[in-house]
């Protein structure tokens, strides 16, 4: 697994040695950062069930400002701060171990870019950004990023977030939400 682009790019990153957690392919993460890669100028990042970090750690090579990054598993967050060590970027990231509905209830931050990459046998969607929405946890020029099974039905809008696109690769649906 490694960084695509920016300051960082072609640096392999570490990976979670785990049943329990799906690395994200390179194909799919240069169909994200292709379609948000404009975005990018200081802006802070979420990345809700990072696994490794490799989004997160992807967008502060492209120039985002700051990035949290959540995970249940204290196995993937030790594998985080041991990618942000050997990148020399320690002090750009903050890592958290906690379920996402823990992590959400108690942040006051407001985010530029949301990564949402749960499970997919993890049905939590629609509370997920339920939660996001009720918070005010996007910015009003805010996206999130979420990734699922590519079988997966999804609504168009949930609270005052839209989906306002989407886009399938190999077993990975990719949509994009906005504040309505």
């Amino acid at each position: 697994m490694r960084i695509i682009a920016g300051i960082y790019r072609s640096r392999v990153l570490k990976r979670v040695e785990s049943d329990k957690t799906r690395e994200t392919r390179d194909m799919i993460k240069e169909a994200i950062f292709n379609h948000i890669g404009p975005y990018f100028s200081d802006e802070v990042v979420l990345d809700l069930f990072c696994g490794s970090g490799s989004l997160g750690i992807e967008a502060l090579s492209r120039g985002a400002k700051q990035c949290y990054f959540n995970d249940a598993s204290k196995e993937a967050t030790n594998v985080v701060n041991e990618n942000m060590r050997i990148l020399d970027i320690k002090s750009s990231g903050i890592v958290t171990n906690q379920d996402f509905l823990s992590f959400l209830l108690a942040t006051s931050q407001v985010f530029d870019i949301i990564f949402l990459d749960p499970p997919y046998s993890l049905d939590v969607t629609d509370e997920i950004i339920e939660v996001i929405s009720k918070r005010k946890l996007l910015s009003n020029h805010g996206i999130i990023i979420l990734l699922t099974g590519k079988l997966t039905l999804l609504k168009d809008e949930i609270f005052d977030i839209i989906k306002y696109k989407e886009k399938t690769k190999g077993i990975t649906k990719i949509s994009y939400w906005k504040r309505g």
